[in-house]
């Protein structure tokens, strides 16, 4: 519970430990969310890297699948990166949101007090579902991910170090996409 500090007169900074349950399992799924979140960047610049030397920047309409060979090669289509690019983006949020839920719900309830509305009210759910993304939000700032590494122990540095990766990729394939489209259309 957030008090007022009597010598400042302001209201003390949250703890990341607020934004985590107490379950390693929560920690992990977050840090598994986080980098699937995290390789977004890197599998739209692949797939755009892949549309560009393959040539099928032309032909980008939709297709159908007839048979099962047609959907082996749809499956190794450069456009299937930019569409596994969208699904770990959407994904990975939402999850996340329904991850944040419980939280969300005992947050709720705690700032409530003794002031109960009836759960079938619009005003709890839309309060509900606005704390939830904010604290899907809260729990991606580096100070809360850090804890959740601390908290799943040895596998936290290889989180730590996958997750510089690929920012590092997504940063590094941007340019290279850039100069192959400029190059190919030039």
């Amino acid at each position: 519970m957030l008090t007022v500090d009597p010598g400042t007169g302001k209201a003390p900074l949250p703890e990341p430990a607020m934004a985590l349950r107490h379950t390693t399992g929560d920690a992990g799924a977050l840090l598994g969310l986080w980098l699937v979140r995290r390789a977004f960047w890197a599998l739209l610049w692949l797939g755009l890297i892949a549309i560009v030397l393959t040539g099928t920047f032309d032909d980008l309409e939709a297709t159908t699948v007839t048979t099962e060979i047609e959907f082996g090669s749809l499956a190794l289509a450069p456009r299937m990166l930019l569409v596994l690019a969208a699904a770990t983006r959407l994904g990975s949020g939402w999850l996340a949101i329904l991850l944040a839920y419980p939280l969300a719900r005992r947050v709720q309830r705690h700032a409530e007090g003794e002031r109960r509305r009836h759960w079938w009210r619009a005003s709890v759910w839309s309060d509900r579902w606005a704390l939830a993304r904010a604290l899907r939000d809260w729990r991606w700032t580096s100070p809360v991910l850090a804890l959740a590494r601390q908290r799943v122990g040895r596998a936290g540095r290889p989180v730590l170090v996958t997750g510089v990766v690929l920012r590092a990729a997504g940063i590094l394939l941007f340019p290279t996409m850039f100069a192959l489209l400029v190059t190919r259309l030039g």
